[in-house]
């Protein structure tokens, strides 16, 4: 069967051997036979192209969104640091 390995933004279309609720084993690039688990920091493995693009596309968008909390926490951060440099 084939299954589509997303890392990071790059989606690949694989031949699946075998999968369980955690681990798929696979066919790689160079014919060999590989386990990985379904789902780790940099990969997971979908049923569907179109569930791997989501799952990109959400990706980015909690980065977005936690680097935007950043930005917004060090605005802060440097406009009390100004103020306290004023006071001093």
């Amino acid at each position: 069967m084939k299954m589509y390995r997303r890392c990071f933004d790059n989606i690949k279309e694989l031949e699946v051997i075998k999968t369980t609720d955690k681990m798929v084993t696979f066919i790689n690039s160079v014919g060999r036979e590989m386990k990985e688990l379904k789902e780790s920091n940099f990969v997971t493995w979908h049923e569907t192209k179109e569930e791997a693009h989501d799952k990109i596309i959400s990706d980015i968008k909690d980065k977005i969104e936690h680097l935007s909390k950043q930005i917004e926490y060090n605005k802060k951060m440097l406009e009390k640091a100004i103020a306290n440099k004023n006071t001093q």
